[in-house]
């Protein structure tokens, strides 16, 4: 007896069915367990805004950041049908990240009220989505502003500055990469031992990551 065979497109369309299934597990899991972190008090956490002196404040230790942005991106997505062409789907992806930012952005401006910890979450949020969409310079200028915003503001600066200054050195390697060997390819790129041709040209972003 002849085995009976699906047709082509039905397992692919089986494929794409599974391999969003298990994306959205995982990426479902980082967003939980993100937003726990977020969430977790930590100890002191709930005499910080009592305390007088600022040198009396411990800096947190820096929190979980997903540097990629995908976490921000996907529970966004706009949903397509499995019937959908390859292009339908490519378009729920395309601007996704600058979609996100100006609705973002959108809410800031009517929602002054909001916490100084939420706002920096969503400025974060801002510079995830940057590097995200390949722009690690405007994400860098974004976390430079971040930082510059929280001087003067003790409590907030506890809070955020060690993750501020971790990802502003994640940016800055992302943005070494694009400006190098990105933008700059060449024969010896990524082949170790480094040879003299591969050395950076432009060491901006690596050397901005050091310090």
């Amino acid at each position: 007896m002849r085995h009976k065979t699906l047709p082509r497109q039905r397992l692919r369309r089986a494929g794409l069915l599974l391999f969003g299934l298990t994306a959205t597990v995982v990426i479902g899991t980082v967003t939980l367990n993100y937003s726990r972190v977020l969430a977790t008090p930590r100890p002191g956490d709930s005499r910080r805004s009592e305390l007088k002196r600022p040198d009396s404040l411990a800096f947190r230790e820096r929190q979980w950041i997903d540097t990629s942005g995908l976490s921000s991106v996907v529970p966004r997505l706009k949903s397509w049908p499995l019937s959908a062409p390859l292009d339908e789907i490519a378009e729920s992806w395309k601007n996704v990240g600058h979609r996100i930012i100006a609705s973002n952005e959108r809410f800031l401006g009517e929602s002054p009220a909001l916490s100084e910890a939420r706002k920096v979450n969503l400025r974060l949020t801002k510079a995830m989505l940057l590097n995200y969409e390949g722009e690690p310079a405007k994400a860098c200028e974004e976390l430079s502003a971040l930082r510059a915003s929280l001087e003067g503001k003790p409590v907030e600066s506890a809070d955020w500055l060690y993750t501020i200054i971790y990802y502003q050195g994640v940016s800055s390697l992302r943005r070494g990469e694009n400006e190098n060997c990105i933008m700059c390819r060449g024969e010896s790129s990524c082949i170790l031992p480094i040879s003299p041709a591969a050395v950076h040209r432009n060491p901006r972003g690596s050397r901005t990551a050091i310090k």
